[in-house]
């Protein structure tokens, strides 16, 4: 009995060594095998406003939890638009809520697709000053169940399949990636799609990206995905198109072109090394968002719209143009706020031809002319700095122009009813 015994102690130390290297092995290929979820990521896109606390994923139904930040109440919260595999959002139950204090949490809950984990929430709101606000919450969790993409799935079949040049079907069923592999005009063309940017695009002769159909979201991920070329969205009447995190170069016309597209969304782009930045005509409320146009000396405007009522420009900064940091033609009931133009060859922001233009907390220096309403009605300034600019820091202002909380220099023509201190 004790030889037997000795015996299987004396096997176990000579070859358990290898039992455990054995089931280390196993236990490496199981993980290989069977990887752990995806990680559940979200994001704010005005994380200094409304911040996002925390997020879960159960079932088909993402929990979100958002928190006001922005220094007072805000009114009129409701869900404005939902994209990608989001549907039936409701804050706290409900579609809109009246208000949410400063500081005070709330509860966003979606219904998400299980072949489409991805998707976006607007979640519109009135701020403490009395000012339309957006914030976008995006993002997801995990894989499609079916990430061969089955013959009949809504966005694209099979994964990897090329649509068009240097666009695939990506591996989730969600969308689709841009990949350039080939020279040559990418044209994203699937109604209601989501477009993911992988890598640095460009096309020499012509615009390197045109979008020709509505409801897409073209994603450029990081700013060192750069679009050498330009982007081009013409001919759709209510896009609903979203524009965002590219980095967009064009030295031998406009970074982004909008031309008859109302409704577009332009946000947290850049565009530099360009004639001009961003151009839009026939494209009415439109929303620009955190973009940066910097054409540079070889350029002329940041930012020139025309026949483009309702236009929405927040956030923005428009710096070092030769020409115009933003100029506004026959665009009536525009909006400018919480920008900085600076440093233009000719003017902040000039204005012509377009009543009841709203600047609102803006800095507007050392340019040629700061402002130039051009002589139209109704024009207002309030809590803004129009200071140091080398000609005048507002001219033109036409009849019925008010506001107050300013800092201003020089300013020439009828603007008394325009309040502000003088700048130090």
């Amino acid at each position: 009995m004790n030889n037997k015994a000795q015996a299987s102690l004396e096997y176990l130390m000579t070859y358990g060594w290898a039992l455990i290297i054995i089931a280390t092995i196993i236990g490496v290929l199981i993980f290989i095998i069977t990887p752990p979820a995806s990680e559940i990521v979200f994001t704010s896109s005005q994380s200094t406003k409304i911040l996002l606390k925390g997020s879960s994923i159960e079932g088909t139904t993402a929990t979100l939890i958002l928190q006001n930040i922005t220094g007072g109440k805000i009114t009129n919260v409701s869900i404005s638009s939902e994209t990608g595999g989001f549907s039936e959002c409701e804050i706290e139950g409900n579609v809109t809520v009246d208000e949410v204090g400063a500081g005070s949490s709330m509860v966003l809950t979606c219904l998400i697709a299980s072949n489409n984990p991805q998707g976006t929430v607007t979640l519109s709101y009135i701020d403490a000053v009395g000012l339309d606000r957006e914030t976008i919450i995006g993002g997801g969790g995990g894989t499609s169940i079916n990430s061969l993409c089955e013959t009949g799935s809504e966005v694209c079949s099979p994964a990897g399949t090329l649509q068009a040049t240097n666009v695939f079907c990506n591996s989730s069923c969600s969308g689709y990636n841009i990949n350039q592999v080939t020279p040559g005009k990418t044209t994203l063309s699937e109604e209601g799609a989501t477009y993911m940017l992988l890598g640095p695009i460009n096309n020499d002769v012509d615009y390197a990206i045109e979008i020709t159909a509505k409801n897409i979201i073209l994603d450029c991920q990081s700013q060192n995905n750069i679009v050498n070329g330009g982007i081009t969205l013409s001919g759709i009447s209510d896009s609903y198109t979203t524009i965002r995190n590219c980095t967009v170069e064009n030295d031998t016309g406009s970074g982004i072109v909008l031309a008859g597209a109302p409704t577009t969304t332009l946000e947290n782009n850049t565009i530099t090394n360009c004639i001009r930045g961003i151009s839009i005509s026939g494209s009415g409320g439109s929303i620009l968002r955190n973009n940066t146009t910097n054409c540079g000396p070889s350029g002329t405007d940041g930012v020139f719209i025309i026949f483009s009522p309702g236009i929405k420009i927040y956030n923005h900064v428009s710096n070092d143009n030769f020409g115009d940091g933003i100029e506004l033609a026959i665009s009536i009931d525009a909006e400018i706020y919480d920008s900085e133009i600076k440093n233009n060859g000719q003017t902040g922001i000039l204005v012509s031809s377009s009543n009841n233009t709203s600047i609102s907390r803006s800095t507007i220096t050392e340019n040629n002319t700061g402002i130039d309403f051009g002589g139209m009605d109704i024009q207002s300034i309030n809590d803004s700095t129009v200071c140091d600019n080398t000609t005048a820091d507002l001219v033109n202002c036409g009849t019925n122009c008010s506001g107050s909380g300013n800092i201003m220099g020089s300013v020439v023509g009828l603007c008394n009813n325009i309040l502000f201190t003088a700048c130090s």
